[in-house]
């Protein structure tokens, strides 16, 4: 959707990848993190860095186009119909100049992507909600172009009734939107008032 939505801005980060347009975002990551890495002959780590970074900032100033609704199931019933493959690269002759130190974000922002989040293989999200039981404070922005709200609202909806509640702002997918700061900081003191004292 948001190649479609932005096809200037999807150009420029993904026209390298001739196979992106059929592959998951995972594997977009992997190559992006490959050739940050400097094991891609035909993208130097800078231009990776710098073509992921201005992909994020775009969705980040976006604005949704429509309101998806959550249709909860299984997540282990999904189909994944995005190539999960991704494609041999043809190894630079010489090495790349390395990164900066300002290119950390984006290289951690590829791992986490690359890396479903970081849960092991087989782990879903929402299969494993189904056993929390401790209150959770979910904080997410109407504005998210990354993670739409429909997310949000399937994960509290698969978390036992009354241990979840679902917070929305008015704010996108960083962490750094006042609206969000402040949701957090709400949601982190309600939840120390529910906590024991300790001496």
């Amino acid at each position: 959707e948001n190649a479609a939505t932005f096809p200037a801005s999807w150009q420029s980060f993904a026209g390298w990848l001739p196979w992106a347009h059929d592959a998951s975002a995972r594997t977009i990551a992997k190559a992006f993190r490959r050739a940050a890495l400097g094991e891609d002959a035909l993208l130097s780590p800078s231009n990776a860095v710098h073509k992921w970074s201005s992909w994020e900032n775009c969705l980040f100033a976006a604005k949704p186009s429509s309101r998806q609704t959550c249709t909860l199931m299984p997540a282990t019933q999904n189909t994944m119909k995005a190539s999960q493959s991704l494609p041999p690269a043809q190894r630079p002759t010489h090495p790349w100049p390395k990164l900066n130190t300002n290119s950390m974000q984006a290289l951690l922002t590829m791992h986490y992507v690359a890396e479903r989040a970081f849960f092991p293989d087989g782990f879903e999200l929402l299969d494993a909600a189904s056993g929390f039981h401790f209150p959770l404070k979910l904080v997410h922005g109407r504005n998210d172009r990354v993670c739409p709200v429909a997310n949000a609202e399937c994960l509290a909806a698969a978390i036992p009734h009354g241990m979840a509640e679902l917070l929305l702002t008015e704010g996108g997918h960083s962490q750094w939107d006042n609206v969000n700061i402040n949701a957090f900081v709400r949601a982190t003191d309600a939840l120390a008032d529910t906590m024991p004292e300790t001496v």
